[in-house]
């Protein structure tokens, strides 16, 4: 009698941030006996006839497009799993918002970064049915071996002068200089149902002196000539401010940095010696996990 091989797909939110992990998991799964496919989340539709799978694992479940998608999974007999890509939420109305208070979608698993995303769950009666695992942040598994090891990183006993990282985390500038309805529209169903987002306008005033303020720290490091720098945009940012940042510096202060907006954010964290993070970025828990100061 032949078995069923489990068929497993994996949705990837953002091939930067998320296909790393995805891909971890696709090699645990695998050697476990199960068939893996990761998609791109825009083919979430596409890969139901392509693939037939058994469990479609998703980033997150809020938006309302894919909530209504979940329960109609639920009811064609495949299973909806959520892992998050992103778990610091401090807040409690934003831990609330992120566990379904808001949404209603039908989740058979929620694997979730740590105890208080499970009890805001529990708080807002996710279904009895529902898994909830507590599992870490899968991408903490770049910092220890043995997947350490495919980060490549050179390490600072062979360089001549000490490597900065900068990690921004402000992605909501750019909404300055962009015509007001997109600010309303990216905020609409947050400013409605989470106090502290609200003022969004604030918040993106706030961001945009930030960048500036950020980038003329940056110029005075430079300036010192002691060190090199790597500036790593948030996923969610633009890179074209940062490049004609730097393209305006003196040639001299351009030969001591970079701009990365590719490359792992575990192998820029373990290859630096100084890593500086913005506000609540996850990039400001990851060094203190690689033991990176």
């Amino acid at each position: 009698m032949i078995q069923h091989k489990p068929v497993v797909v994996i949705l990837v939110d953002h091939k930067i941030r998320d296909l790393p992990v995805a891909v971890l998991i696709a090699f645990h799964l695998e050697q476990l006996g199960m068939e893996v496919h990761l998609e791109p989340l825009e083919s979430y539709k596409g890969v139901l006839a392509a693939f037939r799978p058994d469990p479609i694992i998703f980033h997150h479940l809020l938006a309302s497009h894919l909530v209504e998608y979940s329960k109609r999974l639920h009811k064609m007999g495949v299973l909806v799993a959520v892992l998050f890509s992103e778990g610091l939420t401090y807040g409690k109305e934003m831990r609330l918002f992120s566990a379904g208070r808001n949404h209603g979608a039908h989740i058979d698993l929620f694997f979730c970064w740590n105890e208080p995303i499970k009890e805001a769950m529990r708080e807002v009666g996710a279904d009895s049915s529902t898994r909830i695992e507590v599992v870490g942040p899968p991408r903490m598994d770049f910092y220890f071996p043995p997947w350490s090891g495919t980060n490549g990183a050179e390490g600072g006993s062979r360089r001549s002068r000490p490597k900065i990282l900068l990690a921004t985390n402000l992605g909501l500038a750019p909404y300055k200089e962009l015509p007001p309805v997109e600010a309303d529209k990216l905020f609409d169903i947050w400013s409605k149902r989470i106090a502290s987002y609200k003022d969004y306008w604030g918040a993106i005033e706030v961001q945009y002196r930030s960048r500036s303020r950020v980038l003329d720290y940056m110029r005075q490091l430079l300036e010192s000539d002691r060190y090199d720098v790597v500036l790593r945009p948030h996923p969610r940012e633009g890179h074209e401010y940062y490049h004609d940042w730097v393209e305006s510096l003196p040639v001299a202060l351009q030969r001591s940095i970079v701009v990365d907006g590719t490359s792992k954010i575990s192998e820029l964290i373990i290859d630096c010696d100084l890593e500086i993070s913005l506000d609540t970025c996850t990039t400001a828990l990851e060094p203190w996990i690689a033991v990176v100061p």
